[in-house]
């Protein structure tokens, strides 16, 4: 009865029957999630940053690179895990897919 339960789930099915395609698509819908939260959270910081501009031109904060967003929206919310979350995923992604590439360029050889 255990076992049923446990094969039900996408991961844990393809882990115990090694399939390939079930594990490309959960390696691809982790990284759809990761790059939406990045996404999302990069839009957030701007929004929060352009909010707080006691400028007129508070459209500055669309035209700033991504590093500088986060360098600045770390300085004015310190409490704040955007910033670290920004960085880790775009981190993760780029590492993801570089693993990626390489074991694609592996088994062409």
């Amino acid at each position: 009865m255990g076992r049923k339960l446990i094969d039900r789930g996408l991961i844990l099915k393809a882990l115990l029957h090694q399939s390939a395609k079930d594990m490309l698509a959960v390696a691809f819908s982790i990284l759809v999630l990761f790059s939406l939260l990045s996404i999302f959270s990069n839009i957030t910081m701007r929004i929060r940053l352009s909010i707080r501009e006691p400028s007129r031109d508070k459209l500055i904060w669309w035209r700033l690179g991504s590093s500088e967003v986060t360098n600045t929206y770390e300085e004015l919310y310190p409490s704040s895990y955007l910033p670290f979350f920004s960085q880790f995923a775009f981190w993760l992604l780029l590492g993801l897919a570089s693993v990626g590439l390489a074991a694609i360029l592996w088994k062409s050889h």
